[in-house]
């Protein structure tokens, strides 16, 4: 506990500024020939010391995730242009075949005890993606639901969030979020069309953001995938936000909403300060740089005055977040 005090001292800077050229790696290595600390700890800490080791598994899993989805993308635009050779049955077959091959290359790297890594998750995202397919191209084949098609996103939410319960991973509960959002009715053809025009865009909103709350809540309660708190409080932050924000770019509902706005990016911004997550607090900021320069440009109407606005406070968002940044990270 000493020695990481140490370095977490250090890396504040009241140490560096004794001595630029202190090393606590002879300390690491009594201690590990103590039997103080594990060796492996103790390694991991002298690689630190060294500078010889840093992470780069946030780049990688962005990296793996993007290949799944062109991999996705590229077997969508194979099969459509193919559709007529394949058949339907065969298509819905071969997709629901490699979804099973997915998540059963997961359970069997589970059973083996394998320790989770990037493979587990891209195969999940893949697997979901391409069950999500199955069941969307079925529904639009055979029209199983008829005029309540939309539903089929229900099935798709529950079978994802069932996964993301049973494999503890988070990206499978973005997804039944998704789905869910879907249902309620935030998908990209509504969104490219109603977008800041549709007060019913900004209902539906706050509703999904309703039901995820009730979900965190049980969540907390019934279960216990703590981890994914933090995945129901980013979706809930935005979509509060984003919806406030609909309501303030309409003439009709402005005061609505930034009555709605102003607690929200309050609310956001402590909830980010507390918990010192930088993500929060920049949504907070976006958000209200939006919301004023909106009611700024309505109520001035002068281009220039609202162009020297945004100028000055995105410089002045911008060394904000970069102060934030620089104290949570002193804080760690």
């Amino acid at each position: 506990m000493r020695v990481q005090s140490a370095i977490r001292n250090r890396k504040r800077g009241t140490l560096g500024k004794l001595n630029p050229m202190l090393s606590l790696e002879p300390e690491i290595s009594r201690l590990r020939d103590d039997g103080a600390i594990e060796p492996a700890a103790a390694e991991r800490l002298i690689a630190i010391e060294r500078r010889d080791v840093f992470s780069i598994h946030s780049e990688l899993r962005l990296l793996a995730w993007a290949a799944v989805t062109l991999l996705v993308t590229g077997l969508g635009m194979l099969l459509h242009r193919n559709f007529d050779r394949f058949g339907s049955p065969v298509v819905l077959l071969g997709i629901a075949t490699a979804a099973a091959a997915c998540y059963g290359l997961v359970l069997w790297r589970q059973r083996r005890k394998d320790s989770s890594s990037l493979v587990d998750d891209s195969a999940l995202l893949l697997g979901a993606l391409l069950l999500s397919a199955a069941i969307g191209y079925g529904e639009s084949v055979y029209h199983l639901l008829d005029d309540h098609w939309s539903w089929h996103l229900i099935l798709i939410a529950l079978l994802h969030g069932c996964a993301a319960y049973y494999f503890a991973s988070r990206v499978l509960l973005s997804l039944s979020i998704t789905a869910l959002a879907g249902f309620l009715g935030i998908n990209y053809d509504v969104i490219h069309t109603n977008l800041l025009v549709s007060h019913d865009l900004a209902v539906r909103g706050y509703i999904c953001a309703a039901v995820l709350i009730a979900w965190r809540t049980a969540n907390l309660r019934f279960s216990a995938r703590r981890e994914f708190t933090e995945v129901f409080d980013h979706v809930i932050a935005i979509l509060t936000l984003v919806s406030a924000l609909i309501l303030v770019f309409e003439d009709d509902s402005r005061l609505v909403g930034v009555l709605l706005l102003v607690p929200a990016v309050a609310g956001v911004f402590l909830y980010g300060w507390r918990n010192r997550s930088q993500a929060f607090v920049v949504y907070a900021v976006i958000a209200l740089l939006l919301g004023l320069g909106n009611v700024i440009a309505e109520v001035i109407g002068n281009e220039t005055v609202v162009l020297l606005y945004f100028l000055l406070s995105t410089i002045a968002a911008i060394v904000f977040l970069f102060m934030v940044r620089t104290r949570f990270r002193e804080e760690l």
